[in-house]
């Protein structure tokens, strides 16, 4: 995998872990407000997380960025990347990211618009 040495990249998102494999994360903002997700390889997640939230940082917008963290890098957040919870068996994401956002009180108190992530909708119908 390429990596990206452009120094006019910005940051908005800090401490990426070298992790490969499945689990629940967080991105922190300073204020300790959080958005969390699940990922089979989250190392690669955060990083199109980092892509996507830098190109709406350089004004480029972007359709992979929900409403609220898209105001937040607006406004000059910059998220720490945190993982919750490794989780070997990937059948568990959906509940183990379920009860994290239970856990922080909901989507009203996160970065989440969504309590069912879009991944899940499909299979779940």
């Amino acid at each position: 995998m390429r990596k990206c040495k452009r120094k006019d990249i910005p940051i908005v998102i800090t401490n990426i872990p070298d992790y490969e494999s499945s689990g629940i994360y967080a991105l922190v903002d300073d204020n300790g407000k959080m958005y969390i997700g699940s990922s089979i390889n989250i190392k690669r997640r955060l990083s199109s997380h980092r892509f996507h939230l830098s190109a709406v940082k350089r004004g480029w917008g972007s359709g992979f960025v929900n409403k609220k963290m898209m105001v937040a890098i607006q406004q000059g957040k910059i998220f720490n990347a945190k993982i919750l919870e490794k989780v070997s068996d990937i059948s568990l994401l959906w509940d183990r990211e379920k009860y994290y956002i239970e856990k922080m009180g909901g989507i009203q108190n996160l970065y989440n618009e969504c309590c069912i992530p879009r991944k899940f909708m499909a299979k779940r119908k």
